[in-house]
């Protein structure tokens, strides 16, 4: 049986974490249990369009590649405003991959900067950003990077930024501790529970 929305109002949840951590069968089970939309991951469907996978998108596409998968999760959310959401990823996955891509590639830091300031906006809006660990090896789908460093370096700038905005969020940021999808899953109901005490910028 669907759980209610808590608070009785629109309830907007966002899932993040790096490749292969169990965001996408948490995310449908949370939509399953609250009755909600679920919004699916973008990266795969801009690269399709594009004729790639995140995996083999070419390097001089990458950086169009980052901001077109953002504004497309950002169209995404702002269509489901007045209903609610679950979020399999979010743009903080987007932000992640750009602070870990742009180094590498030298894109300049005005672009992060312009980057970072639209990703903090959005998460500010979330009734509660989930943030999931690695915990599992990574399974090879063809489309997911399946380099472990890549997977540890992506969480070591997740961190980073969880530290930077965990003042902001409060009760509305909750790290995942639990391996079972049934403990996440409470994990989650019970976080929001609290989430209530510091309602998010609408």
């Amino acid at each position: 049986m669907p759980a209610r929305v808590p608070r009785g109002r629109v309830l907007s949840v966002s899932l993040t974490g790096a490749p292969c951590v169990g965001k996408t069968t948490m995310a449908r089970a949370l939509a399953e249990r609250f009755d909600l939309p679920l919004l699916p991951e973008r990266s795969r469907e801009v690269a399709r369009e594009w004729g790639y996978t995140p995996a083999n998108m070419p390097e001089d596409l990458r950086l169009p590649f980052q901001w077109a998968i953002l504004d497309r999760q950002v169209a995404a959310e702002h269509e489901h405003e007045t209903i609610g959401y679950i979020s399999d990823r979010c743009p903080v996955d987007s932000l992640c991959h750009f602070e870990w891509f742009g180094p590498q590639y030298g894109w300049p830091e005005e672009e992060a900067t312009r980057y970072r300031e639209a990703v903090e906006e959005r998460v500010m809006h979330y009734d509660l950003l989930v943030v999931i660990p690695p915990m599992f090896p990574i399974v090879d789908d063809g489309e997911r990077i399946t380099d472990p460093s890549f997977q540890r370096g992506f969480h070591a700038v997740l961190s980073h930024l969880v530290e930077q905005w965990e003042h902001r969020l409060g009760p509305r940021l909750h790290v995942v501790s639990e391996f079972s999808l049934e403990d996440r899953i409470a994990g989650v109901e019970a976080a929001l529970g609290m989430s209530v005490l510091q309602p998010p910028v609408r």
